[in-house]
């Protein structure tokens, strides 16, 4: 079917674009500019053709947005109609036809409505039927033997193929049927030639993996130029990236692909784009970024080449500030493209390409800040800090008995702890550098937020500064919490002094973690390792009380408990606690549990609030 007055105002149009691309004489494809017919084989007349298709789209666009021909159509054309019909109605109600022409006069409606889609059509034609007069896409200088510049002539074309298809896509309003749909320049001219189809692919591929290595390899050189030029330079005087530049780039070509696929209307093209061009990029993605994560932890993990202000094996303090807040750019622009490619529409993906992608990126962000956890625990703070040999301390530490006091009781000393082990000065340290590094990270992506007047939209940039935080507090805290839950066996007795010490030590350490940004924060390692450490330091009275109401809830009487050198009648040292009352009776579990979270001991469970009573003497 046709709409007679649209075709009208098409006419206009048509001759002007028979008139610039059409005729011999005068199509601006001919290099005679004085009316005769130029020379097809003149190099005037192909660097002409090279440039058809984006004069050709650009003049259709001009006439639509600039010279309004579709604002005409759609702002004037239909309100017309429509006060066209309502006077029809009037009349056919008068002349008694309302059944017959009032149907009538609805579908021509309906059809009038469909005008500025229908126009959008009839340009989309006018569009294929110059390239297709003109062979472009047949053409040896663009696609043949004899084409220049490696193909590039081809390449342009169909970049403007997606932006003619995207901008009349644009324009059309709401559901229309297919039969009126502007053709798919994409679908017409590539998509349909398979050999163009694959060799475009295998393109776009080699590009933009080339950009992304490129870009990385850029990045890398700059930081060394940095640190060769500026040696000396503090860390807060250097302006580190909230996320690397692959990142963004990454996102960037990932958002074009989106935007080239959903431009491609077939079925089989899109699969043959997602296999072809987008697992390609991500791929080539995943590549450079393990490579700059393996690049950081080797700087990381270098032994420093002159002596530290603290430990010859230590790295210097704008070292580890500088490396921390690299890997939480690394982390989170690696979480921001996993977002991204989650986001890609996936309804033609098949074989689930886009999934398996999305839950390797994922999983880079987790191995990223597991391979900085470990680089950092285990070598920096473990053993050139000399943390590991802490450890290995702690146990005798607490299991020691007081000089001098064998068989005595012991009196509360918390008052006298005030300093860490020496053997942790080191440690602290360095923790204390690296959590420093990751609060002006939120600090800085605080300000973003706060100057783009959002407060959502941005928050994705905290996800490595929060990542290495609590990996680190995790990992600190683990190493403690084995400590004070002794899971080995390697404290069968727990002595007040050495709990003591034990108890600050953990307290300084959780110190180093607190302040952060505002938001709920669940009990975790560290909260755990503090409380069992302060449950083991506890003082003599409380140890007492606990023990007792254990008992009482338990139902052991009173008068049977095995005293071990208690002449006094205190249960302190008393017969050990079991849980098999509690197994027993959830409702006696319940109130245990409840009178513990009433003393701030909730973090641990009862099996573990009993183990730690039964090893304290």
């Amino acid at each position: 079917w046709r709409l007679s007055i649209v075709d009208e105002l098409c006419k206009p149009l048509v001759e002007r674009l028979r008139f610039h691309f059409l005729e011999e004489q005068t199509s601006i494809t001919s290099s005679g500019g004085d009316g005769k017919r130029g020379d097809p084989q003149s190099p005037q007349s192909s660097s002409n053709l090279e440039r058809l298709p984006e004069w050709v789209f650009r003049y259709l666009r001009e006439a639509l947005d600039k010279h309004g021909m579709f604002d005409v159509i759609r702002d004037g054309l239909i309100p017309l109609i429509d006060t066209t019909v309502q006077s029809l109605a009037v009349t056919a109600s008068m002349n008694e036809q309302t059944a017959l022409d009032g149907g009538r006069i609805e579908q021509l409606q309906h059809l009038f409505h469909l005008a500025p889609t229908y126009f959008l059509r009839e340009v989309g034609r006018m569009a294929r039927h110059i390239l297709r007069a003109k062979s472009f896409f047949a053409h040896p200088d663009v696609v043949g033997s004899e084409c220049k510049d490696g193909g590039t002539v081809a390449l342009r074309a169909i970049e403007q193929l997606f932006i003619f298809d995207s901008f009349l896509g644009d324009k059309v309003d709401g559901e229309v049927p297919v039969s009126i749909l502007p053709p798919s320049m994409v679908n017409v001219f590539l998509t349909s030639n398979e050999e163009m189809f694959d060799w475009w692919m295998e393109t776009e591929r080699l590009g933009i993996c080339s950009a992304l290595h490129g870009c990385a390899s850029s990045t890398q050189l700059q930081n060394d130029g940095a640190d060769e030029e500026e040696p000396n330079q503090r860390p807060e005087q250097k302006d580190i990236a909230l996320y690397p530049a692959v990142s963004e780039l990454f996102v960037c070509l990932l958002h074009s692909a989106k935007s080239k696929y959903t431009v491609i209307t077939d079925e089989r093209g899109k699969q043959l784009f997602i296999g072809c061009v987008v697992a390609p990029l991500c791929s080539a993605f995943l590549d450079v970024v393990g490579s700059e994560a393996a690049i950081l932890k080797q700087n990381l993990v270098a032994r420093p080449s002159s002596v530290g202000l603290r430990s010859t094996n230590l790295p210097a303090d704008e070292v580890v500030s500088t490396n921390v807040a690299k890997w939480s750019g690394l982390i989170t622009g690696t979480h921001v493209a996993a977002l991204a490619v989650s986001r890609f529409p996936s309804s033609s993906d098949q074989d689930g390409k886009l999934t398996k992608i999305v839950s390797a990126v994922e999983k880079l962000c987790e191995a990223m800040v597991e391979d900085f956890v470990t680089a950092f625990v285990e070598t920096i703070i473990g053993e050139r800090a000399k943390m590991a040999s802490y450890l290995m301390r702690a146990p005798f530490l607490l299991s020691e008995p007081p000089p001098n006091r064998r068989g005595q009781r012991e009196r509360d000393q918390s008052s006298n702890i005030t300093a860490i082990s020496p053997d942790l000065n080191d440690t602290v340290h360095v923790v204390s550098v690296a959590i420093k590094s990751c609060r002006e990270v939120s600090c800085k992506v605080g300000d973003l937020i706060k100057a783009q007047g959002r407060h959502s939209s941005n928050e994705i940039l905290f996800y490595g500064t929060d990542a290495i935080h609590e990996a680190i507090k995790c990992a600190v805290g683990q190493r403690l919490l084995d400590i004070a839950l002794d899971p080995q066996g390697l404290t069968p007795d727990i002595f007040l002094s050495g709990a003591t010490q034990f108890s600050h030590d953990c307290c300084t350490f959780s110190a180093l973690f607190e302040n952060r940004r505002v938001g709920t924060q669940a009990e975790g390692v560290m909260e755990r390792a503090v409380a069992a450490a302060q449950l083991s330091s506890v003082g003599p009275e409380q140890l007492r009380t606990l023990r007792e109401t254990l008992h009482a809830l338990a139902g052991t009487p009173m008068g049977s408990l095995f005293m071990r050198g208690g002449s006094d009648g205190r249960v302190d040292d008393a017969i050990v606690l079991n849980m098999d009352a509690f197994h027993r009776d959830d409702r006696l579990h319940q109130e245990a549990e409840e009178m513990l979270s009433a003393k701030g001991f909730s973090a641990l469970a009862l099996e573990e609030v009993i183990s730690i009573l039964n090893r304290r003497r």
